[in-house]
């Protein structure tokens, strides 16, 4: 069986994106800085170098309601970034593995937990430990619909924006992958 940080790896970026993660500034002389999981830092979080996104590392721990944790991320400017967002919910399953998402038809779907891709693993070794996070997608269901998705269970839900006090889990462009297309 491959190691996380292999699998991690063998999705290897294009040639733009390492240009841009290049030019990003994520980077001391050259190089990204490992963390002890085989994964890259960026300014304010971890670096999924295939996607090119930075993800915020730690997440939110405050509970949000949708649009506050929209403008927390919106707001926030960790090393003077001020382009981070809510990701969205496929950003966020594509750090999970097999997700079998019925979201047309149903208000929820599955993937495997954070601690069970060896993705998101390598990435966020205590994800699990989030529990749900928001992203920025809406759901058609009702007009305050969004999206979040539990990292401890790999759950996806369709939530009432408003009313529910989730995390926020932040990302911006950091390596100008194809992320969010």
């Amino acid at each position: 069986m491959e190691s996380a940080v292999a699998k991690l790896r063998s999705r290897a970026p294009s040639i733009a994106v390492v240009a841009a993660f290049l030019a990003s500034g994520c980077f001391d002389f050259a190089m990204p800085k490992k963390v002890d999981t085989g994964t890259f830092e960026c300014d304010g979080g971890r670096l999924d170098p295939a996607t090119g996104l930075c993800w915020q590392f730690p997440p939110t721990g405050e509970q949000l309601d949708w649009q506050g944790a929209m403008d927390h991320c919106a707001t926030m400017e960790p090393a003077g970034h001020e382009d981070w967002r809510l990701p969205s919910l496929d950003e966020v399953t594509g750090l999970l593995e097999d997700c079998d998402l019925y979201l047309e038809s149903t208000e929820a779907g599955w993937c495997t937990s954070c601690s069970g891709s060896e993705v998101c693993n390598a990435l966020f070794p205590d994800g699990e430990q989030w529990g749900l996070v928001w992203t920025s997608s809406s759901c058609a269901f009702y007009e305050t619909c969004a999206w979040s998705l539990d990292f401890g269970s790999g759950s996806v839900s369709a939530v009432d924006g408003p009313s529910s006090w989730i995390s926020a889990l932040c990302v911006y462009e950091a390596a100008g992958g194809d992320a969010g297309e």
